[in-house]
């Protein structure tokens, strides 16, 4: 946590050294909500079996088998598994420091630039889209802590834009902005409209989500 403070590379020391093709893979992991998800949730299993209790049931991920195969991989190598971890100790410490901190990320994470956070916004670009965000968070909140995921809500959002919006919060970075708030802005349009129904007299509406 302190190296992320500093500004200094987060890269894990291991013996023997890690290849720059295995910090990629893992730093992946950390910064992908649902993937960190899965590694977090074999750790958990590893540590049942190990001290002879029942493992967690797995909740549903949305990953192929072939991706979840090759994280229990990394999980049960004690020398990938401990810098995953330390990754993402470093990780949350980038967390804590606030939205700002995503586009200031020390190395081996990559910092976010305004077009990949101006996605947020195009995506999300009317109240249906955005209520349907605030689930996929839920969803990824309760996937990070262990609780009962959030039923999916009824929605006539064609299959695409809902694969767009649980794309948005696959992204870490993207998901820390999200979870301030910056989500729920309207777009400048929806501003513009309800200014000028004000002006002219008329009752602004509710903008939901």
């Amino acid at each position: 946590m302190e190296a992320a403070q500093a500004g200094a590379s987060c890269i894990p020391k291991c013996s023997p050294p890690l290849t720059e093709a295995e910090v990629k893979e893992l730093t992946g992991i950390v910064v992908h909500t649902e993937k960190c998800a899965v590694f977090m949730h074999e750790v958990e299993c590893f540590h049942a079996r190990a001290t002879g209790k029942l493992a967690p049931t797995p909740p549903e991920f949305n990953l192929h088998p072939d991706e979840q195969g090759r994280i229990q991989a990394v999980a049960c190598d004690p020398r990938l598994s401990r810098a995953v971890l330390d990754l993402r100790s470093a990780w949350l410490g980038c967390c804590m420091q606030g939205p700002d901190a995503m586009y200031r990320l020390p190395p081996p994470f990559v910092s976010l630039t305004d077009a990949e956070a101006g996605r947020i916004k195009s995506i999300l670009n009317n109240s249906e889209r955005r209520s349907y965000a605030a689930y996929a968070v839920k969803r990824i909140e309760s996937l990070q802590t262990g609780q009962p995921l959030p039923a999916q809500p009824t929605s006539e959002l064609p299959p695409k834009v809902r694969r767009q919006i649980h794309q948005l919060v696959s992204d870490a970075r993207l998901l820390t902005l999200m979870q301030h708030g910056i989500w729920m802005r309207e777009p400048e349009s929806e501003k513009r409209s309800v200014a000028a129904a004000t002006h002219d007299g008329g009752t602004a509406p509710t903008t939901l989500g």
